[in-house]
């Protein structure tokens, strides 16, 4: 596969992964800059586009690649985009490749937590009026912080008494600790160096339809061979 990178992408790690570089750029925030790169991508012969930018600058890069009439495969995090911007770049979003490693809400057949998920959100909006707890715009960050918090209060269901230095302590030694979306989850364990910081190496699949990202396949895909590629233990 060759692929064209933008901005900060990192060309070692791309290579490292197995794939060619054809054309990397350093330009601004808007369509009229991000235009030339994506004339240079339809002449490369690249199969894919990865970006690595904030949201503002890859709404332009996007909408640069509507109005030149070029057809751009792109591959990018979940949370690149809010739900609001996915639905907002209309057909320019369609058929996006993207990964994360939480399931899209879009799974709840698949994934039951995400509806206790939905209905949380739905009753504390309700109860406080809060504009930001709306689950057609939130990201898959939120999702993400839910399901910290919600491990949290598993640990605090059982010690009423739960203090900083006592989650500390659990967190140290608690085994199996369930999580929703990601299952039980033992936070002592330590991935190989040099991926201590990794718990979850289970990434999901997915690809922007509608608007909205879905599945394409129902199980997540183990990445840790990959970085190992990248970064050998």
């Amino acid at each position: 596969m060759t692929i064209s990178s933008l901005d900060h992408t990192p060309t070692a790690t791309v290579a490292a992964g197995g794939l060619k570089v054809v054309g990397s750029a350093l330009v601004t925030e808007t369509e009229a800059s991000y235009a030339p790169f994506i004339q240079q991508y339809a002449s490369s012969g690249a199969d894919a586009a990865i970006e690595s930018i904030g949201l503002n600058g890859a709404l332009a890069l996007f909408n640069a690649a509507g109005s030149v009439g070029t057809h751009v495969q792109w591959l990018l995090n979940e949370d690149t985009l809010t739900a609001s911007a996915f639905k907002s770049l209309g057909s320019e979003a369609e058929g996006m490749l993207i990964d994360d490693g939480l399931p899209p809400l879009s799974a709840v057949k698949q994934y039951p937590d995400i509806k206790t998920y939905e209905s949380q959100v739905a009753a504390y909006h309700k109860a406080t009026g809060d504009p930001a707890a709306n689950i057609k715009t939130m990201g898959i960050s939120a999702l993400a912080v839910w399901t910290g918090v919600e491990a949290v209060l598993a640990i605090a269901k059982k010690d009423p008494g739960l203090t900083a230095a006592k989650m500390t302590s659990t967190l140290d030694t608690i085994k199996n600790l369930p999580v929703p979306l990601t299952g039980a989850w033992t936070p002592s364990d330590r991935s190989p160096a040099p991926y201590q910081a990794y718990s979850n190496f289970n990434m999901y699949l997915m690809k922007i339809h509608n608007g909205a990202p879905v599945l394409l396949q129902t199980k997540p895909y183990d990445v840790l061979p990959i970085m190992k590629k990248i970064a050998p233990v």
